[in-house]
């Protein structure tokens, strides 16, 4: 983005990014390199304004509404069932082509769970495929599995009250584990 990397090093105030929102329904993003991946990053979760928003809960809950978001239940226990209800938005600017009036969300802890209740016809869509059981699935269900790049972004975390990090916190690249 325009003025991030200044912006990153002190150099330049917040407000001089190249991010600005003509109206409520319009985010103008200017780009001082070009980014052809960025359409790609703006679909996932990360940027998505709700989840973006500072401030108070009562703002989130007023931008989740508006996001279609109607109902978020998280469950106790080992067995899962958490969800969340999203419906239709009728301010979509194609919204007379909706034909999807709902949609429920599960949340699993556990791939071969969430693999299963698709299998069963209960998931209509899983973005999880059991490790062990991927090439089972490509020679079984050709036509159902989809195979595409996505951007993610991952971190270790390391603890560092225990060996080879305890008493030795700079070790760095000299490090042999």
């Amino acid at each position: 983005m325009l003025n991030a990397s200044a912006i990153v090093a002190g150099k330049q105030a917040p407000d001089a990014l190249g991010v600005t929102a003509p109206d409520d329904r319009t985010v103008v993003i200017q780009l001082a390199n070009p980014a052809p991946y960025l359409l790609g990053i703006l679909r996932t979760r990360a940027p998505f304004p709700c989840t973006a928003l500072a401030g108070t809960a009562r703002r989130s809950v007023r931008a989740a509404r508006q996001a279609g978001v109607k109902r978020r239940v998280r469950a106790r226990g080992l067995g899962g069932g958490s969800h969340v209800v999203a419906g239709r938005n009728t301010h979509y600017w194609n919204d007379a082509a909706t034909h999807v009036s709902r949609v429920r969300y599960l949340h699993h802890s556990e791939a071969g769970t969430e693999f299963r209740q698709y299998r069963a016809g209960e998931l209509d869509v899983t973005y999880i495929v059991p490790p062990q059981q991927f090439a089972w699935i490509q020679e079984n269900l050709p036509g159902e599995l989809h195979v595409s790049p996505q951007l993610s972004v991952y971190y270790y975390g390391f603890n560092l009250t225990r060996p080879p990090f305890k008493d030795n916190p700079g070790c760095g690249a000299r490090c042999r584990w």
